[in-house]
Order: C-alpha cells, then sequence, then structure tokens
C-alpha cells in the first residue's frame, strides 16, 4: 500500500464526516508518508480513525506506541491542567456562594466567567499543542505499521 484512499477507508468504516474531511484535504488520496501526517495536521484531520488500516501483524506494536503517546499527551497536559483547576476553583465555589445567597445566577456566571476564562484558555492551549505533537507521534506509527514489509512494491 502506498497511498491511503477515500474508498479504503469507506471500506474500513469511516464515518461522512471524516471522509468528507479528507477528501478535502487529500483529493486524490493521502502518500503514505510523514509529509502526509503534518498536511492531515495542518487541515485538522484526526488521523485516529485511519488506524482502522493498521493491518493484523502491526497491530500489537501499533497499538504499544500508541499507547506510549497517550500517556506523553497526558503528561504533558497535566501540570497545565492542574493549574487550571487551582486556578478556577475558587471562581466555581464563589459561584455557588452567590447563586445559593443571592440567586443572583446572571452576576454570578458573569463573576465566574471572568475568573476562569484566562486559565481555561491557557489549558486549551497547551492541550491543542500537546494534541499536535500526539497526533504526529501516532502518524509515524501508523506510517511505520502501513509500510514496513513492504519492499519494491510488494507486501511480504
Amino acid at each position: 500500500m502506498d497511498r491511503i484512499t477515500y474508498d479504503m477507508l469507506k471500506e474500513v468504516g469511516a464515518c461522512s464526516s471524516k471522509l468528507e474531511s479528507f477528501a478535502a484535504v487529500f483529493p486524490a488520496g493521502a502518500p503514505i508518508s510523514m509529509e502526509s501526517v503534518y498536511r492531515a495536521i495542518e487541515g485538522g484531520l484526526d488521523l485516529r480513525f485511519a488506524a482502522r488500516l493498521v493491518p493484523d501483524g502491526e497491530r500489537a506494536i501499533f497499538d504499544e506506541t500508541v499507547t506510549i503517546m497517550e500517556g506523553v499527551y497526558d503528561m504533558a497536559i497535566a501540570p497545565a491542567c492542574q493549574r487550571r483547576n487551582e486556578m478556577t476553583g475558587p471562581a466555581w465555589e464563589a459561584y455557588k456562594r452567590i447563586v445559593a445567597v443571592r440567586g443572583d445566577i446572571a452576576l454570578a456566571r458573569v463573576e465566574r466567567d471572568t475568573a476562569i476564562d484566562e486559565p481555561t484558555r491557557r489549558c486549551h492551549e497547551v492541550m491543542a499543542a500537546a494534541f499536535r505533537v500526539y497526533l504526529a507521534g501516532f502518524g509515524l506509527a501508523l506510517v511505520v505499521a502501513l509500510t514496513r514489509g513492504v519492499s519494491d512494491g510488494k507486501e511480504e
């Protein structure tokens, strides 16, 4: 296999929205390469649906690699999420008190949202950057799994 096509993804059950997104970024199919992985990430594709194409003989090592990448992602976002929780916790508590005491939900929401916007935005920025790195690692594992054992255009 030298490229991933719309028909291949459809055959393995990719949903219509994933197929449409894939066709928009790769109208002629995607060559199996890191260049395609980066293009997919830049195009907003979530590569994980393509894991269905991994051959059975490559599945164990692919799954193990992806599990490692998921752990790296979790470690990368943990400090930002913890900091967000530390910074927004008091705002949520104040929100609950204002609603309970005054019943002024609108004011409580404004105060809460003002307090949580910045730490939440920062956390989401870290998560987005870490997810792009995760997808690059996932893509590398996918490229290796789909090209291992292929030489001279023939699958071994």
